[in-house]
């Protein structure tokens, strides 16, 4: 469980790139996967199940612990910023972590965004239109970004370098981490 806040607690880290926002993110590596803000059993549990990870998972979910935790393989063509819109959830936290290829995923947080569908509870999802700036980071292989419930991000931007991403998108329930 984090003390404060994860940009506040991993900005310091070394291993971890924050491009100076508030967007975690980080290398499935030991000097941030050991690192004390991931210290709950439960980041433990996704991140032994990452380093296991088969290349060639078909797109589709996955359960790992039951609806608590699953993944979820996606191949997607990436696209223009324009084409996309933000998305956010409150009963999951999403761990995107790139197979091959690459994208650009933006964050922002959902207060003051213009809400294009309202929540869903059953598919705990809400679209945003995306703000006119917002924090960049572009994933490349072996990197993971974190989203907190109701932190709006668009993944699948184009990088300007690859047509394509393979990713597994982790859901893990937020109250696993209280």
């Amino acid at each position: 469980m984090f003390a404060t806040s994860p940009q506040q607690t991993l900005s310091t880290h070394p291993s971890l790139s924050l491009d100076n926002t508030p967007m975690l993110t980080g290398q499935l590596s030991p000097s941030t996967t050991q690192d004390p803000s991931f210290a709950n059993p439960v980041w433990l549990e996704v991140f032994e199940w990452l380093k296991k990870l088969p290349q060639n998972n078909p797109d589709g979910e996955q359960p790992i612990r039951n609806r608590d935790i699953y993944a979820n393989f996606i191949t997607a063509e990436t696209q223009p910023r324009e084409n996309l819109v933000m998305e956010a959830h409150k009963k999951y936290i999403d761990l995107h972590y790139c197979i091959s290829g690459g994208e650009r995923i933006e964050w922002s947080p959902t207060e003051g965004l213009v809400t294009q569908k309202e929540y869903d509870l059953e598919k705990d999802v809400a679209l945003y239109t995306p703000p006119t700036t917002a924090a960049s980071h572009v994933m490349t292989p072996g990197e993971f970004a974190v989203f907190f419930p109701d932190e709006a991000h668009t993944p699948k931007i184009n990088d300007g370098t690859n047509k394509t991403v393979k990713k597994v998108v982790l859901k893990i329930k937020a109250d696993l981490l209280n």
